[in-house]
């Protein structure tokens, strides 16, 4: 398979134990490094949060709406068929089923008891409430979806788009394009790093290490069609109304319990989402960073960053004097190499070359 069809196929739902999803991606990930550059660029601007990142070493992640792309990790879904969808949801047999398939448990894990003490009294309630003011209360949440069916979507793919966090990097460092578009018109500089022929990076912050960071490097994929999502956003869809259902009778939102009855069709849905670009953008021959934690304070938080030490700096050919000196002086620390790019004017092609800058 190719790597449209290797990234549309791989599929992760959450029926999947962890070992089974992780089987699931041996095939991409195997195609992933092969093809994985020796080096990889990230072009910055010569201002302080970006110095102050080149000296810390850090790369720092954010999501699909702080990008430059107004369809980056946007989601896609076919109107008509979530309308339809939320059609069958008018169907209170259905909606009483899932409340059936919720309290017909016969023994609630001890770990979601002993995290929500009061989970007991919750599947109680809805055992003694009368099936006709369930059917009574559904109807009314139906009305609700029907005339706030764009303001809902609309929510639910914003909550996508920053449901995944990355970091852009370029596999084209001799691209004036590139310099002129994320460098400050070359007056910035980027930093070089190798990754070696492995996707996957795991880190360890917090007190003692016990938070964990994993990453994993995919090239991205551009064509001039959107991924299909729509089952996913159906999926949101119906969490999104059981939030709403649970929240309204006074019961707490709990993912692990909800997962159970509303199983996820496709853990891997919000990163093939970012990886999938339009061919406008590809000259720029991008790979993004992924970044997931077992933290929820920095699965959530809006940027993240790892320490990942770079393996060269290239200054940009318009850079001051004064920002040069500031870079040059980290990368001697470093101990790393410094070029500064120029124009080959015995070149007739459009590319920049590289010269070596000695401290």
């Amino acid at each position: 398979m190719n790597y449209k069809e290797l990234i549309e196929n791989t599929i992760m739902p959450g029926t999947l134990s962890a070992n089974e999803q992780a089987d699931r991606c041996v095939d991409l990930l195997k195609f992933v490094n092969s093809k994985i550059p020796h080096r990889l660029y990230r072009f910055r601007s010569c201002n302080e949060r970006s110095l102050d990142s080149f000296y810390k070493d850090e790369i720092w992640f954010a999501n699909g709406g702080e990008m430059n792309d107004d369809f980056d990790a946007r989601i896609y879904y076919d109107r008509k068929k979530v309308k339809q969808w939320i059609s069958s949801f008018a169907n209170i047999d259905d909606n009483i089923n899932i409340l059936d398939r919720i309290v017909s448990v016969d023994s609630i894990p001890i770990e979601i008891v002993r995290k929500y003490p009061w989970i007991k009294d919750a599947v109680n309630k809805i055992k003694t409430t009368s099936r006709d003011d369930i059917k009574q209360f559904l109807k009314q949440v139906t009305g609700l979806i029907f005339d706030n069916f764009e303001n809902e979507l609309q929510y639910i793919s914003n909550v996508i788009q920053r449901g995944t966090k990355f970091a852009c990097f370029s596999e084209k460092i001799y691209s004036d394009m590139m310099w002129g578009n994320y460098a400050s018109n070359a007056t910035g500089f980027a930093i070089e790093y190798e990754f070696g022929k492995e996707n996957s990076l795991t880190f360890s912050t917090g007190i003692n290490g016990q938070d964990m960071i994993w990453c994993n490097l995919f090239p991205i994929l551009y064509g001039n069609e959107r991924l299909d999502a729509t089952e996913y956003a159906i999926y949101m869809l119906k969490i999104y109304i059981l939030k709403k259902i649970m929240t309204a009778n006074g019961f707490q939102y709990m993912n692990q319990l909800i997962n159970e009855v509303i199983p996820c069709p496709d853990y891997f849905m919000v990163t093939k989402l970012a990886i999938k670009k339009s061919n406008d953008w590809k000259p720029e021959k991008e790979w993004r960073l992924f970044l997931t934690s077992n933290n929820s304070d920095i699965a959530t938080e809006r940027f993240s960053k790892i320490v990942y030490k770079p393996s060269a700096v290239y200054l940009g050919r318009k850079i001051s004097n004064i920002h040069q000196k500031i870079i040059m002086d980290m990368a001697k620390e470093k101990a790393i190499p410094i070029y500064k790019m120029d124009i080959n004017n015995n070149s007739k092609k459009y590319k920049l070359i590289r010269k070596a800058v000695k401290c």
